[in-house]
């Protein structure tokens, strides 16, 4: 039996070590913090966001929100632990902190019809609250096509000449000239569908005063890249070949001519390519060498590299203005101009040639008479083999757009003359979908108004009457318009156009179903230049151009997909 006092000292006792305990439990100034469990802090969770996790046609132009329930800490919301993402990688993005919500924004529109996460690594709330799971939300893109709005794809601001090409799963490459303190140099980018465009960067070993570079897809692993060079000591034609696994190899020179110094172009710019996207392209260019001027030809294979070099033509005077077009089986047409300075302006005339099976160029029969001017012609290769060509033709009516087809086996039609006679046109553009329909813009001046007319091939109607889809656009420049198909048969005709002090990329739409759509501005900012329209598959297209403010000039784009 305990006695009083005895029963006292052991609650005494007990008390003192309670009291001790909790001091110790909430971080008593006596000892150091005894760590508590992280299942204590609590647990960061999203309220809700913009889109909604699993949600379908979200907004491809962002930004996109999220909302926590309770504030985070911002010093690890970071662009490296907090990640935008698809299957085939990573998006660029940036990242506000305010509170408890979070906003992520991208300067790229996000691809249609494609599902995203947005994953977060160490991502905290202030008092230090974790995730349950790294995943915060996932989305789908809306299905709508539509066009993007202009991106920027230099970073100097002194770059020129850009061109563009796409592989048949819908990714792309772009290059363009640009200056590099002394000497000129050419960049490039990366896109791919998912992803967008990448950072530029550097073709190696390809400096100098170089004109314009001309890509080709080879395969979907390879692109061809072709370009002159006007170098004081390297006057030539230069080409380096992208492999997706290894990138640029080093640059060669594929022309061997003793080219003429001084002469005002030795070279033609920009050099001709194309390519049956099956590993073998085409390459053609113009070349004068004191004496005499020639077509050059080489071919270029992913097997077995470059052929040796061969001629298509030449003449004693100047010939200038060559192109190539071939099919997917390696079937192709050559166009150029001879000049014969004697006779002046009538002394122009164009000129085709057929390439056989056997490796020869034979001569094919453009209409154009003697002393006639013909000039800037152009060809189409469908896949039956048959080719179109079209040139300006100076006549007794005016500056008009005269269009033959061949086959193998020879003529196909007479001459057509596409443009009416009113007014003058300038030399026009074409291109040809699988089907073998052709479409060819061009610009017609008529009493000091400066349209855009398109005339379209089929094979079920034959060439048609010639359609203005623009008035007015008051320049237009001799790089536009430009036009190219789709597999589907879906058109795309790009301009210059002056407009309010400006000069404006515009484009226009058409496509079987529903005809011309509505004419739509492209570019904002500086004065265009050098725009080219490509397709890629499934109705995917971009416009690519140079826009120069004052003595900037950078490379803008923009996608309709």
């Amino acid at each position: 039996m305990h006695t009083p006092s005895t029963v006292s000292k052991s609650l005494h006792i007990h008390l003192v070590f309670t009291i001790a305990l909790l001091i110790v439990g909430c971080g008593g100034s006596s000892g150091g913090q005894v760590p508590v469990p992280s299942a204590t802090l609590g647990t960061l969770r999203v309220s809700s966001s913009t889109p909604g996790d699993a949600s379908h046609n979200a907004n491809r132009n962002g930004p996109i929100e999220i909302v926590f329930d309770r504030e985070l800490d911002p010093s690890t919301a970071q662009t490296e632990t907090v990640v935008l993402q698809t299957a085939s990688g990573n998006i660029p993005t940036s990242l506000a902190v305010a509170g408890n919500k979070m906003e992520v924004t991208f300067s790229q529109r996000l691809a249609s019809g494609t599902t995203y996460l947005i994953k977060a690594v160490g991502l905290r709330g202030k008092s230090g609250e974790t995730l349950p799971d790294a995943t915060l939300l996932t989305f789908t893109t809306t299905t709508q096509r539509e066009w993007s709005n202009p991106f920027r794809l230099d970073a100097s601001g002194n770059s020129s000449k850009p061109y563009m090409s796409f592989d048949s799963n819908g990714n792309a490459i772009a290059a363009w000239r640009q200056n590099d303190g002394q000497n000129g140099a050419i960049y490039f980018s990366k896109y791919t569908r998912e992803i967008g465009w990448g950072s530029p960067g550097v073709l190696p070993g390809a400096s100098g005063d170089v004109g314009h570079i001309q890509l080709a897809n080879i395969d979907d692993n390879h692109v061809l890249a072709v370009w002159p060079r006007f170098d004081a000591c390297c006057i030539g034609v230069y080409s380096s070949q992208y492999t997706a696994s290894t990138g640029w190899d080093t640059p060669k020179r594929i022309n061997s001519a003793n080219i003429a110094p001084g002469y005002r172009s030795p070279i033609s710019d920009p050099i001709s390519v194309s390519t049956n996207r099956t590993g073998t392209a085409y390459v053609s260019w113009n070349e004068f060498t004191g004496m005499t001027t020639s077509v050059q030809f080489r071919t270029f294979s992913v097997s077995q590299g470059w052929s040796t070099l061969s001629q298509i033509d030449f003449f004693n005077d100047r010939m200038d203005r060559g192109n190539v077009s071939m099919n997917s089986r390696g079937e192709a047409f050559a166009t150029y101009t001879i000049r014969n300075d004697a006779y002046g302006p009538e002394g122009i005339s164009a000129r085709a040639k057929r390439y056989t099976p056997d490796g020869q160029w034979v001569y094919v029969p453009v209409h154009s008479p003697l002393l006639t001017e013909a000039r800037f012609p152009k060809v189409v290769t469908d896949e039956d083999g048959n080719g179109t060509i079209t040139w300006l033709q100076t006549d007794t009516i005016g500056k008009r757009i005269h269009a033959k087809r061949f086959s193998a086996a020879g003529l196909l039609d007479s001459y057509t003359v596409l443009s009416g006679d009113s007014g003058n046109a300038q030399p026009p553009n074409m291109a040809i979908d699988s089907s073998g329909n052709v479409t060819v813009a061009w610009v017609q001046n008529i009493n000091g108004i400066t349209e855009i007319h398109v005339s379209r091939y089929t094979a079920a109607t034959g060439w048609q009457p010639a359609q203005v889809i623009h008035t007015d656009t008051k320049y237009s420049g001799m790089d536009s318009p430009q036009v190219a198909v789709d597999s589907t048969g879906k058109v795309v005709v790009v301009w210059l156009q002056y407009d309010d002090a400006r000069v404006k990329v515009y484009s226009r739409q058409f496509s079987p179903s529903r005809g011309w759509e509505e004419v739509r501005v492209q570019s904002s900012n500086g004065d265009a230049s050098t725009p080219q329209i490509a397709f890629g598959p499934s109705g995917d297209a971009a416009i690519i151009w140079e826009s120069r403010e004052g003595a900037s000039s950078k490379i803008f784009i923009t996608s309709f997909n």
